[in-house]
């Protein structure tokens, strides 16, 4: 159903004229609501506005408090970078940014959900942060048949008809995996933070492993409450591995690393997890990162032009981001601006925000130039193929890109990357989902899947 609105509705709801997009002021307007903040961006009587067609409305479900509120408050940042880049116009309409803030709580991602597409009828929604909160709201998304946008790194699995996805974990765990192996050697111990993200990554990691003839020689499933590890360093010790693979996550676990250097634990980390996406070689001081690899397809220190460029721009606009406030862009920040970016490419190619015919721009294969690289959408599995680059953080907490061998490169160290082909082989929304019945499923792999 088309979401697009004429001067005649703007006249039904209260505007006699038909050009209440001439009343707007020249700002950004934000009203404080009990659950978040509602912004109402742009200027359509100062950069058209389609002859009186009402706003483009984009919603928000961003964390800007509770655990995860500085990857939301990063992901807002961004966004707003880009709408004021763009004028708060798109196929000269103004762009009315509606931004909630869920604080982490699933039972507000709901509710919010809800009133973004029944009330607020918005054309576009972005967000959801961990996977627990994308899986609470995705049944409403999916009933009401609202295109979502979920931007930010996950254990990958979703294929559904609503949703559009810029990455997933299982893209960067081959690189990774066969580069420990083939540096490092067979032998590795895995930490893995005790849900669904980590599980569903340590299997893939354990299948990527078992094909470099490797296999862990302990793993630990670590409840993500958990922030005292000393009986693991001793286990670590007794087991002697060749490297620790570490699906660790937040705040209570990311003491791991700080304890493990304290007892001279003195191994490489592979991380699926850590530096990309929560900076600990900004946030710890060195050496305690030090001898960590994480492959992921966006690191702050990525060194291109276009991205040399974009951190510039995003830390003038965002202070806090900058090394010497202890901040640091980060994956998720990325994610959120190449998301929007995508939105913006397929509304333009529809030439419509009519959600079916966006969804229809998407999955002609829509290519992004990025502060990643080249960034293409597939449209079978609705997710981005990226690059995947691999940092080493130094001693000093300075990072450095490798190749497969090792080598300091300046180019990623794998191009393209797709999802899994298991993955691939299990979700083909062109060929097997239509709008009208649509395949909306979160497909994980059972062990021995993946052989």
């Amino acid at each position: 159903m088309s979401r697009e609105t004429t001067a005649s509705d703007s006249t039904e709801k209260g505007d006699p004229t038909g050009q209440s997009g001439n009343t707007r002021r020249r700002f950004l307007k934000s009203v404080a609501v009990s659950t978040g903040a509602v912004s109402i961006a742009g200027c359509t009587g100062q950069f058209g506005g389609g002859g009186g067609a009402e706003p483009i409305k984009i919603g928000t479900l961003y964390d800007n408090s509770g655990p995860m509120g500085f990857v939301g408050k990063g992901k807002d940042a961004a966004t707003k970078m880009w709408l004021e880049e763009q004028n708060h116009t798109l196929l000269d309409r103004e762009v009315e940014w509606i931004d909630y803030n869920p604080a982490g709580d699933n039972t507000k991602y709901k509710n919010l959900t809800r009133k973004l597409i029944q009330q607020d009828d918005v054309d576009m929604i972005f967000g959801a942060l961990l996977s627990s909160n994308r899986e609470a709201l995705r049944p409403i998304v999916d009933e009401n048949k609202q295109l979502f946008s979920y931007n930010d790194w996950y254990e990958g699995g979703v294929c559904d008809e609503f949703m559009v996805l810029n990455t997933t974990l299982t893209s960067q765990q081959r690189p990774l995996i066969d580069f420990m192996v083939e540096n490092f050697g067979s032998d590795y111990y895995a930490l893995v933070a005790d849900y669904n993200y980590g599980r569903v990554s340590n299997r893939y990691a354990r299948h990527y492993a078992q094909e470099n003839g490797a296999e862990p020689v302990g793993e630990e499933f670590i409840p993500l409450e958990v922030s005292e590890f000393g009986s693991t360093i001793n286990r670590i010790k007794e087991e002697d591995p060749d490297w620790i693979l570490s699906l660790l996550v937040g705040s209570s676990q990311l003491s791991f690393f700080k304890q493990a250097e304290s007892a001279g634990v003195d191994l490489p980390y592979g991380s699926l997890a850590n530096i990309a996406g929560t900076y600990e070689h900004v946030k710890f001081e060195p050496p305690v990162m030090s001898d960590t690899y994480s492959c992921f397809s966006y690191f702050q220190e990525i060194p291109t032009e276009r991205n040399r460029q974009f951190v510039q721009k995003f830390q003038e606009n965002n202070p806090d981001y900058t090394k010497e406030n202890g901040g640091y862009v980060f994956l998720s920040i990325a994610d959120a601006w190449n998301a929007i970016r995508f939105y913006w490419k397929a509304v333009e190619k529809a030439g419509t925000v009519d959600q079916q015919e966006v969804l229809a721009a998407y999955e002609d294969g829509l290519e992004l130039e990025s502060p990643k690289g080249t960034i293409t959408f597939n449209g079978e599995t609705h997710h981005a193929t990226q690059n995947m680059w691999l940092a080493k953080v130094n001693d000093d907490h300075s990072i450095t890109f490798l190749d497969q061998g090792g080598n300091e490169t300046d180019q990623p160290i794998a191009e393209n990357v797709q999802t899994s082909e298991w993955f691939r082989n299990q979700c083909n929304l062109v060929e097997d989902s239509t709008w009208d019945d649509p395949k909306t499923e979160y497909l994980t792999p059972d062990e021995g899947d993946l052989a």
